[in-house]
């Protein structure tokens, strides 16, 4: 995943019979640009105390290992589990990862009783993507698939994290996952999509190609990215600066139903020394601080951790750890939004799940 994946299913959304896009214009859903930004927005923080935030457990399948070590001591801890075990090949049709520990992530998903919605992803292939928005009849083999494989598997539904498009897709993109949608639910399946995190004026063209307002109407929860705005192609920063991620909150609860709203946080970080970055869990970041020359101080400007290096060329990290997360946590329940998925599982500072469980 750039790829990068609540989380209280606690009753699917069954959809009315709709047929696709021309129906949807019946529905009279206004465009994004009609939505007022402040709709949906607390005028005060609310002083109803919440719950403990419901979090979604986002497994990579080239992380395998490490999330199993880590899900033995905190399995109970997620409301779902979304591991990315499934991926659209290249004639566009559901597969199955090879990732060795599946059995047992899934076993112990189950013997925890822990609803399983895994997820799907593209590979950053926009070619498979294309085939399956522009071919009805490999659109419709893939949703029969994901029918099929749920049943099979005893899945709850799914996570389609389809991030190889762009804002001309828009129109496609909507098709399909409004008929996907009435078809898992007519299965009693869910469907939940991982969006880019978006903002009022959002410039990053792929993030176009997802209209909240018709996912407020079709899928179960709207799964979004609020990391990466800096990554391995831009200058150095925190993943998620402050200022950014408000705006996003802000977003969502304008066009989304707060139900629906899932944020997705990151749990791992970027070194940058010179030209070449790489991504750092928060394990590899934390070693970095016995470095001589290295200097820690926490960023309020970008909500994450800063290490610098007095040498040439210069080199720097910005990582998430427990206040980070926490941070970005608190942020969001100030508007009320309680649902949170974090990626990835393995990469990340141990201690956060004993802290969130005292918000």
């Amino acid at each position: 995943m750039k790829i990068v994946f609540a989380i209280i299913f606690a009753a699917v959304i069954v959809v009315s019979s709709i047929a696709g896009i021309d129906s949807l214009r019946d529905r009279e859903i206004p465009p994004e640009s009609e939505w007022p930004l402040e709709a949906n927005m607390p005028t005060t923080p609310s002083t109803e105390p919440l719950s403990s935030p419901a979090i979604i457990g986002w497994v990579a399948f080239w992380d395998e290992q490490a999330a199993l070590i880590r899900l033995q001591d905190m399995i109970d801890d997620l409301s779902v589990f979304a591991p990315a075990l499934y991926r659209l090949s290249p004639d566009a049709q559901l597969e199955r990862y090879t990732v060795v520990t599946r059995e047992q992530l899934l076993a112990l998903a189950r013997n925890h009783d822990i609803p399983l919605t895994p997820t799907i992803g593209d590979e950053g292939d926009d070619e498979r993507v294309s085939l399956l928005l522009s071919q009805q009849d490999i659109r419709q083999r893939f949703i029969d698939r994901l029918i099929e494989e749920a049943h099979d598997q005893g899945f709850s539904g799914w996570n389609l994290d389809i991030e190889a498009i762009e804002g001309k897709d828009r129109d496609a993109v909507s098709e399909f996952i409004t008929r996907a949608s009435e078809a898992l639910h007519r299965e009693n399946l869910t469907l939940s999509v991982v969006v880019f995190g978006k903002i009022e004026k959002e410039t990053y063209d792929p993030a176009r190609a997802y209209d909240f307002p018709l996912l407020a109407q079709t899928v179960d929860q709207v799964q979004i990215m609020a990391y990466n705005y800096n990554n391995d192609h831009t200058p150095p920063g925190g993943q998620a600066p402050l200022n950014w991620y408000q705006d996003v909150l802000r977003y969502a609860l304008a066009t989304l139903p707060r139900n629906k709203i899932v944020i997705g946080l990151s749990t791992h970080g970027y070194e940058w020394e010179g030209q070449r970055v790489r991504g750092l869990t928060y394990a590899e970041a934390e070693r970095r601080i016995s470095e001589v020359g290295a200097q820690l101080h926490y960023s309020d400007e970008h909500l994450a951790n800063v290490i610098t290096f007095q040498e040439s060329p210069r080199r720097i990290v910005y990582y998430e750890d427990t206040r980070s997360i926490l941070d970005k946590v608190r942020l969001a329940r100030e508007y009320e939004i309680n649902s949170f998925a974090l990626w990835r599982i393995g990469a990340e500072d141990p201690q956060v799940w004993e802290a969130l469980k005292t918000l």
